[in-house]
């Protein structure tokens, strides 16, 4: 540097994202015209802001300050190299004319944790981890960061605390270049799977009188079953044995024999499975009673002693 001309040497240093940080200087020199050496001392020390004395009349306040500020939408210095200098510079006397600035600021990336949220989902017959969500912890407000994985369940079937894994975990967004991921995998133990609904609706039927519940009538009325998998062991029957007017009829499926078949390898605890009754209806059985002949000796009455034996 020409004569005249003050150095400030700013101590280099690295921050974490996310934190204030603490700038200090070194030394603040400058050579005079008769080229001897002069250092200053510091007088003054608020915040960022620094006052330096010669001792011979000068002086210099400057406040440090990164140079090409990038700031995130959390308002700190993004993560990077910047140069250190002073800003606001206010020179007293005639000792140095100018000042020039030596340091460097480096903001690393701060770690962010993935967490899974409500890890759960309706049986769909895979392992896959659909509408999953993925949180933070680290993430600074104001960020604008967001987070992907691929996630699978150790098991397709319905139940509770079930085992899963996320790999191939990624930040995205604005900010995102301000952090780094601790892992890029995790697992956890609090999976949920709920049975799938499954409406099962009795099929209306009509039959004569025949003193049981039997209905000729299979089950089909059945949604919300995955696509290839069908229930086993349904059959239906009346909840009486009458004449609909006597007990009022209704028909009732049994699944206490009900079992899956597809392709799925599906269970019957995969479904939650509700029955819905349906209209029945047991028509009186026609009977024909046939006198029987008879003949008698006149008696003054009506009576026939022959008895009614064809029905």
């Amino acid at each position: 540097l020409p004569a005249q001309e003050l150095l400030v040497h700013i101590q280099n240093m690295d921050n974490a994202y996310g934190t204030t940080p603490g700038y200090a200087v070194t030394s603040a020199q400058y050579m005079d015209s008769g080229n001897v050496i002069h250092t200053l001392t510091q007088t003054s020390h608020n915040g960022n802001t620094f006052t330096y004395d010669d001792s011979a009349g000068g002086s210099v306040t400057f406040t440090v300050t990164p140079t090409g500020t990038v700031l995130s939408g959390a308002g700190f210095l993004a993560a990077g190299n910047y140069g250190l200098t002073g800003s606001s510079t206010s020179i007293v006397g005639n000792n140095f004319l100018g000042a020039t600035y030596i340091g460097n600021q480096a903001v690393e990336r701060a770690a962010l944790a993935p967490q899974a949220n409500g890890v759960s989902k309706v049986y769909d017959g895979t392992t896959d981890m659909t509408g999953l969500t993925l949180g933070l912890s680290g993430l600074l407000s104001g960020d604008t960061v967001a987070v992907s994985g691929d996630g699978a369940f150790s098991t397709p079937h319905a139940g509770s605390n079930i085992g899963y894994t996320v790999d191939n975990i990624a930040l995205s967004g604005t900010d995102a270049g301000n952090y780094y991921l601790s892992s890029n995998t995790l697992t956890g133990t609090d999976g949920t799977i709920t049975p799938k609904a499954v409406t099962v609706t009795a099929s209306t039927d009509t039959k004569v009188y025949d003193g049981t519940t039997t209905s000729g009538v299979p089950v089909t009325n059945i949604t919300g079953l995955l696509s290839g998998d069908s229930l086993t062991g349904l059959f239906q029957s009346y909840n009486s044995t009458h004449v609909l007017g006597t007990d009022g009829s209704l028909l009732v499926v049994n699944g206490s024999g009900a079992g899956v078949n597809g392709s799925y390898g599906s269970l019957l605890g995969d479904y939650a499975i509700s029955y819905v009754d349906a209209a029945g209806t047991i028509t009186p059985k026609a009977v024909t009673v046939t006198a029987s002949t008879g003949t008698k000796v006149y008696d003054g009455t009506t009576a026939s002693h022959a008895a009614v034996t064809n029905i």
